[in-house]
């Protein structure tokens, strides 16, 4: 089974409805798969969202470029909408 390993970053609010169609696109042509929400910590302060404000199912992620340059050395492709 080919895996795909994809980071979807959405920094502007005006870019949702981009990238969830990118992301509804990936998950019809693909099969058997699986996600991984994460959001940033700066990116919730900034937005005055408090973490406990944060569903269960997401993580949260203290330093947003850390973790992408860590997920591109794992092959994740980038895509930025």
């Amino acid at each position: 089974m080919n895996v795909i390993r994809v980071i979807f970053h959405v920094s502007d609010a005006d870019k949702w409805p981009v990238a969830l169609a990118n992301v509804q696109n990936l998950l019809h042509a693909a099969s058997d798969v699986s996600s991984d929400v994460q959001v940033l910590a700066n990116s919730l302060k900034g937005h005055g969202i408090s973490q406990d404000e944060v569903p269960e199912w997401m993580t949260i992620v203290p330093v947003g470029v850390l973790t992408l340059i860590d997920r591109q050395s794992q092959g994740f492709a980038y895509i930025k909408p």
